[in-house]
């Protein structure tokens, strides 16, 4: 079987001679997406990223009339001062043939076997008494990357975590594997990097997955998780689940992939749970949600409710309060305020005096702070999906349609959440929170400008016929305020 390096040094030399092939036959293709999909199928360098999508979307075109080719047909028309007939014929050959193995990526690579490390100390976890999920058995999982091919795990080792401060990154919307996905990750390495300090976690805030899963032993796994976020991203990751992880039964799949890996840094115990950290004295407590009430029964978010009203109401023995989820109860994207969750929850945090309530769901960063509403409102939702716009601009500090992610530095009198631009690693925004609830912007970078006439998406999920929609407790104005709020 081919190595990963042979199989990226042949495709670079089968694009490389597309591109000559369509420099001399000079053939102007219409240019047009796969139909099945939507998507270009590919990508590669810009060098030669025009002519190679124009082709292969052509050849994704079933059917087409013109040249026939092994994707299809290609629409082809020769323009002024073309070269022979023969030489036409013949490079437009070698374009159709090269074609599909410079498409071809493969799902799965060998590897040699790597030494697992051992199970790292956790955090005190108190699950909900009744996961709503339950993983399927090993035996129904169907694995279609190559017979006996399975994901390796990253080994990891974290170091002991400070005494005195907890240290999280936030960041959901990151499970599928591109370009801006990549980038964001490596930024997030280097920030780690920089930091000189071992996290206590990553709080992954829903869609861990958005591919189709085989099955736990879908090599996806190691492409879009376990590879992506290499060594230094060397910290446990706690995840929730968001709308897209119940998307062909994957949240079944990441639970039972948990159970498989107990050394993978990727955990997810139950829907619904509580963390509190640091191990030894904690001071800092996290209630992790499921957000996706489309996806419940009454009785099953009843009893999400339930349990949480029961966590919030236990005397308070920690310094912060954190509640993690995947849909924001405040947004000003295009999905905007969830008028449900506000009812349901929101309530709750106000009563019970949360700190902060972070999610993702938006694929943008913001750090709201909504009048009436004493908890911080942080959405980190950057992960690496395309960027959602902004529909509105009257409530701040700060929302920027940016891939990226949030660090929460969390000590005994105070907290500082930065939040950090996954295509530059640059700071965008830094804002201090103390214990008793006042709030000070430390950095700030200008908001993007909202805009009312872009089309709401609906609060949980585009496909969702049945979830009561529910009026925001803090109304869109019907116009932009001229200035953006202060910060």
């Amino acid at each position: 079987m081919a190595e990963a390096g042979d199989w990226a040094n042949a495709a670079e030399t089968a694009r490389n001679t597309i591109a000559i092939a369509l420099k001399y036959l000079d053939i102007r293709l219409t240019t047009s997406r796969c139909p099945d999909t939507g998507k270009i199928p590919v990508d590669f360098p810009p060098s030669i990223r025009p002519s190679f999508h124009a082709a292969v979307s052509c050849a994704y075109q079933k059917g087409d009339p013109g040249v026939r080719g092994p994707l299809g047909g290609i629409r082809a028309q020769p323009i002024a001062n073309e070269s022979s007939t023969h030489m036409r014929r013949l490079l437009l050959a070698l374009l159709l043939a090269t074609l599909p193995f410079a498409c071809n990526k493969p799902e799965a690579r060998t590897r040699p076997p790597s030494t697992k490390a051992p199970a790292a100390t956790p955090p005190a976890i108190q699950s909900a008494t009744e996961p709503a999920v339950s993983g399927p058995s090993e035996d129904s999982t169907v694995n279609t990357t190559q017979p006996g091919q399975k994901p390796r795990v990253r080994a990891w080792s974290p170091q002991p975590v400070p005494t005195g401060e907890v240290n999280l990154i936030t960041m959901g919307c990151w499970g599928m594997e591109n370009d801006r996905q990549r980038l964001t990750g490596q930024h997030m390495g280097n920030y780690v990097t920089r930091a000189r300090t071992q996290f206590n976690a990553w709080l992954s805030l829903g869609d861990n997955m958005y591919d189709k899963l085989t099955g736990i032993d879908d090599m996806k796994w190691e492409v879009v998780f376990e590879d992506a976020y290499d060594e230094r991203i060397n910290m446990p990751v706690y995840a929730v689940l968001g709308n897209h992880d119940f998307e062909n039964g994957k949240e079944k799949m990441e639970f039972a992939y948990v159970a498989k890996n107990p050394t993978s840094r990727f955990k997810l115990p139950a829907r619904w749970y509580r963390l509190e950290m640091p191990e030894a004295a904690p001071f800092v407590t996290i209630l992790m949600l499921d957000s996706d009430r489309h996806k419940m029964t009454q009785a099953q978010w009843d009893q999400e409710n339930a349990w949480l009203e029961a966590e919030l109401a236990k005397p308070r023995k920690t310094r912060w309060l954190i509640c993690a989820a995947h849909h924001p109860l405040f947004s000003n994207g295009q999905h905007g305020d969830n008028g449900l969750l506000q009812r349901d929850w929101g309530l709750l945090f106000t009563r019970y005096r949360v700190d902060f309530f972070v999610c993702a769901h938006e694929h943008n960063l913001q750090h709201l702070e909504v009048p009436a509403w004493p908890t911080s409102y942080v959405v980190a939702g950057g992960g690496g999906r395309p960027r959602t716009e902004l529909r509105r601009s009257d409530r701040g500090p700060f929302s920027r349609s940016l891939n990226g992610f949030a660090h929460f530095r969390l000590l005994p009198d105070r907290a500082v959440v930065t939040m950090v631009n996954g295509k530059d690693g640059k700071v965008v925004h830094q804002f201090a929170r103390s214990t008793s609830g006042l709030v000070s912007v430390l950095v700030n970078t200008p908001s993007d400008k909202g805009n009312l006439k872009l089309k709401p998406l609906k609060p949980f999920d585009e496909g969702d016929k049945t979830t009561p929609l529910v009026p925001s407790m803090s109304p869109e104005p019907t116009t932009q305020p001229t200035t953006q709020p202060a910060p």
